[in-house]
């Protein structure tokens, strides 16, 4: 059996205002976040189950501040995604020891939400998966008329609130594939905010939208992508046509995929009169 690193990390995210996310974050410590302590936890052995068995500590004190536990996040294992806790004393299921090392992330932050430069949403995307802060353009903002807003927030982590009520909703998935899971808004401290952000004019706070693998494939969502590619690539390649039985079963199966939400009707129905076009227009009998 592999022996692998156990690793508990206690990070601070914040003081509120703008931080670059964008085209380079600014370094940090473990999951981009700054380092309060670092500890290990000793080894584990592929096939173990981890659970982390203890409460977590509710405060931690940086330079004679108290922060407040937000929450943990435990990544490495398997089940990969969705191992995140808001409750210090309940923290995550337990996950199978694989391969690679197992990370908790304990995030503690202050509790007042202001910015010290104005009112605003100071935000961030945070993976599940990996435990740790991301870079993908993550948000629109409305309203939003300039754009400034939406660009603030994605590349400096921060929406101004002084002029307006601002919506600010999460895109899923980003563009490393990752999807939404929930927004969080950690100080000052608020239940899960769902899918958009709503900060009141003049409001500040300190959130996080939370992302994660998708799920794997299920086998209806692969054997519908068999069938669409094995009807592309006919299509493509102009051969060589299908018996009327063969067709009937590849539409049988895209029906499916449609009722099942898979593939869209006008998709099937395009990939279906493409098709068509072959049949009706085949190429010539190659000379030998």
């Amino acid at each position: 059996m592999t022996q692998v690193p156990l690793t508990y990390s206690y990070v601070s995210f914040g003081p509120s205002g703008p931080h670059e996310r964008r085209p380079v974050r600014t370094p940090g410590g473990p999951g981009g976040f700054s380092l309060i302590q670092q500890k290990s936890g000793g080894t584990l052995q592929t096939g173990d189950q981890f659970l982390i068995g203890v409460p977590l500590p509710a405060t931690e004190i940086v330079d004679g501040v108290t922060l407040n536990f937000a929450f943990v996040n435990v990544s490495g294992g398997t089940p990969s995604g969705s191992l995140v806790s808001f409750d210090n004393l309940n923290p995550p299921p337990y996950v199978t020891v694989e391969s690679a090392p197992i990370n908790v992330l304990v995030l503690y932050v202050r509790t007042g939400g202001g910015s010290g430069g104005g009112s605003g949403a100071t935000i961030d995307s945070f993976d599940e998966t990996t435990g740790g802060l991301f870079n993908d353009i993550f948000v629109s903002v409305a309203p939003d008329p300039s754009g400034t807003l939406t660009a603030s927030g994605n590349n400096m982590g921060f929406v101004d609130t002084s002029n307006s009520q601002e919506a600010i909703t999460a895109i899923s998935p980003t563009s490393s594939g990752v999807v939404f899971d929930q927004w969080r808004i950690l100080a000052p401290p608020a239940p899960d905010a769902g899918d958009v952000l709503t900060v009141g004019k003049g409001m500040s706070v300190l959130a996080l939208a939370f992302y994660k693998a998708p799920p794997p494939p299920s086998a209806q969502q692969q054997l519908c992508s068999q069938a669409v590619q094995f009807l592309q690539q006919i299509i493509r390649d102009r051969g060589p046509l299908l018996t009327t039985t063969q067709l009937n079963e590849v539409r049988a199966t895209l029906e499916r995929c449609v009722t099942e939400h898979f593939l869209t009707q006008d998709f099937v129905n395009n990939l279906l009169n493409d098709y068509a076009t072959i049949r009706e227009n085949p190429p010539p009998p190659s000379r030998v």
